[in-house]
């Protein structure tokens, strides 16, 4: 029997200790995401959080959090601007649905979008900052939405949560719909 080398033998121990702390990251990500979210509800969805990115490792994948930088003035705040902003939550909350968007849906969004008045920054602000966290778990639920969302409550539960004022922001499963984005800020931006 031939005896394996040392760096063979090691290997494997280099992989799981690597893989250890790519699941590590991830989870703090996960975890640090999550509480920038939901900071309203105290120190105990924090805990609830941590068991959940413990015992539910394919949970902590699907909400790894992507950091929005704001790069222009922010658009005005949301129970100021009420009647603009109807129309934009509503076309953003298609990208949220549980269905596939075709061309025809991006056309028709990109146009509400456009026929608001804000520029791509402040609609992404508005995309991130408002809608994303009270809409994107629809996304990764079993059995999400995919008839349409119920405006009034979406407007209650943007008003109800408070705007944070940050240029920064780390905003958990951004990647849910960055691709989707991407493809409606080229059309919104092309004309």
């Amino acid at each position: 029997m031939v005896e394996p080398r040392a760096d063979e033998r090691d290997a494997p121990r280099w992989w799981r200790a690597l893989g250890f702390l790519i699941a590590s990251a991830l989870i703090a990500a996960a975890i640090a995401g999550l509480l920038w979210a939901f900071d309203r509800y105290g120190w105990y969805a924090g805990l609830i959080v941590v068991f959940i990115a413990l015992y539910y490792p394919p949970l902590t994948f699907v909400l790894f959090p992507g950091v929005w930088i704001r790069r222009a003035d922010p658009p005005p705040r949301a129970e100021e601007d009420l009647e603009r902003r109807r129309p934009v939550w509503l076309a953003l909350s298609a990208l949220y649905l549980d269905t596939e968007l075709g061309e025809d849906d991006h056309a028709r969004i990109a146009e509400a979008l456009r026929e608001s008045g804000y520029s791509a920054e402040e609609l992404e602000e508005i995309l991130y900052r408002e809608l994303h966290p009270v809409l994107c778990m629809n996304l990764i639920s079993v059995a999400g939405e995919w008839a349409g969302f119920d405006m009034e409550w979406v407007e209650e539960e943007i008003l109800r949560r408070r705007r944070r004022e940050a240029r920064v922001a780390i905003v958990f499963g951004k990647w849910l719909v960055s691709n989707e984005w991407s493809q409606l800020k080229e059309r919104i931006e092309a004309r």
